[in-house]
């Protein structure tokens, strides 16, 4: 240690000395402003500058920290089963958060029509809805909504998107087989010539026949403005729920068993004081359908005196 850092260091320990003193004994304003210049002067502005500029930068640090740990942690995606498909055929749609967020979520597609347009991932990770596609082009999915993250105890909007490409599917030909022969022999000393007929073997094509799904089942439904009662159970087709006299819309997640079932929802606009019937279809690949009813009762408006 040198000459200049040992004199530092003396100028630092006498000067906490000092600090320390001012603090444990009970001393009046005077001599404790008096202590605490005089500890200022014996440490030297410098040392105190260099320490400023330390904590300043080591809050820099953790802001910048902290603000690069919530943006590693915003995970919302949309996420389809398949990159391709047919003109009017069924995929699934994966809207997902982080295991340590949660939100209500909007979807959306264009060139394509979804189960629901609405998902609620407050005590899930993810749900997964159905899509059909439409006959040409690209489907643009997107999903965007207030998602709150638990460990930075932050929440922000969040935005993610998707694309899926509806291509015909190529025809196929099956292959016909022909089999001839056809023998001609010539002689340079004669002009006679030797024909075998042809044989033609018939081309045998193989059809086969994909049985279409008869799951006309919900696999979880939700309601963002109350609890359903009894608790959901796919076998169970009726329920209901009490509402506040402000509600007059319900926001409804009905998720499929089935990718290539489909849901329509009925009943739903401009609920009414007392008991509304509201349906929810789901018709399955293969037409079958099973219709779960839910009995919403919204509550009379408050009178105010």
């Amino acid at each position: 240690m040198t000459r200049k850092q040992r004199f530092l260091l003396i100028r630092i320990v006498l000067s906490l000395l000092l600090f320390v003193f001012s603090a444990l004994f009970p001393l009046n304003l005077v001599f404790k402003f008096i202590i605490l210049v005089s500890s200022y002067l014996i440490i030297g502005y410098t040392v105190l500058l260099k320490a400023l500029k330390n904590i300043i930068m080591l809050c820099i640090i953790f802001t910048i920290t902290l603000l690069l740990t919530t943006v590693s942690n915003a995970a919302l995606s949309i996420t389809p089963s398949q990159k391709t498909v047919a003109p009017g055929e069924s995929f699934s749609v994966t809207v997902s958060v982080g295991s340590d967020e949660a939100g209500a979520i909007s979807i959306s597609a264009s060139n394509a029509t979804l189960s629901q347009t609405y998902v609620d991932l407050m005590s899930q990770s993810s749900v997964t809805v159905s899509c059909v596609a439409g006959s040409s082009g690209t489907i643009s999915l997107s999903a965007s909504g207030t998602v709150a993250n638990y460990t930075t105890e932050t929440e922000g909007g969040q935005s993610a998107s998707n694309s899926v490409t509806i291509k015909e599917p190529e025809q196929t030909t099956a292959p016909s087989t022909n089999t001839g022969t056809n023998n001609n022999s010539s002689s340079s000393n004669n002009s006679s010539s030797s024909n075998k007929p042809s044989t033609n073997k018939p081309t045998t094509t193989t059809t086969t026949t994909v049985k279409k799904s008869s799951n006309s089942k919900l696999s979880s439904l939700q309601i963002a403005e109350g609890t359903i009662s009894p608790e959901f159970d796919s076998g169970v087709t009726e329920y209901s729920i009490g509402i506040a006299n402000e509600v007059t819309k319900l926001s409804i997640s009905a998720v499929t068993d089935s990718s290539k079932a489909t849901v329509t929802i009925t009943g739903n606009e401009e609920l009414q004081v007392g008991d509304n019937n509201i349906e929810i279809v789901v018709k399955a690949e293969d037409g079958s359908k099973t219709t779960y009813k839910i009995l919403a009762k919204r509550a009379q408006p408050q009178l105010s005196l």
